[in-house]
């Protein structure tokens, strides 16, 4: 029943999108800024680390630890994103401490991006 009661409203809130590609296309373009924000800072930290490594690595593993924590292994992926970001960031930089550094950095970011995302959200939808 509530399967059902949620596939309606999914149904809905995307039929209301269908009269409105300005939203979708604002929605587009902030979900592949937010997507390449945190591999993109965590570039520009490994450089400010002094280590030379190449975006192509960041534009990989930080998409393979956010599929990772989506695995219902713990509540939110907590833990689960932490560990697995130090883990792949350690074979990379072979000190801990950056590796938790990245992480710290990119969980601050995700928190930003998802303030700016509510704010869209709350700016400019409306129903």
């Amino acid at each position: 029943m509530k399967i059902c009661r949620l596939l309606r409203e999914i149904h809905f809130k995307i039929h209301t999108f269908r009269n409105k590609p300005k939203i979708i296309i604002y929605n587009f373009v902030l979900l592949v800024f937010i997507q390449l924000f945190g591999p993109v800072i965590c570039y520009i930290l490994a450089i400010a680390f002094g280590k030379n490594l190449f975006l192509i690595y960041f534009l990989v593993i930080i998409p393979v630890v956010s599929a990772i924590a989506m695995l219902p292994i713990s509540i939110g992926g907590l833990g689960v994103r932490d560990l697995s970001i130090v883990y792949f960031l350690v074979k990379l930089i072979h000190p801990k401490r950056y590796g938790f550094c990245y992480f710290s950095a990119e969980f601050f970011l995700r928190c930003l991006s998802w303030i700016i995302w509510r704010d869209f959200l709350c700016l400019y939808i409306s129903f």
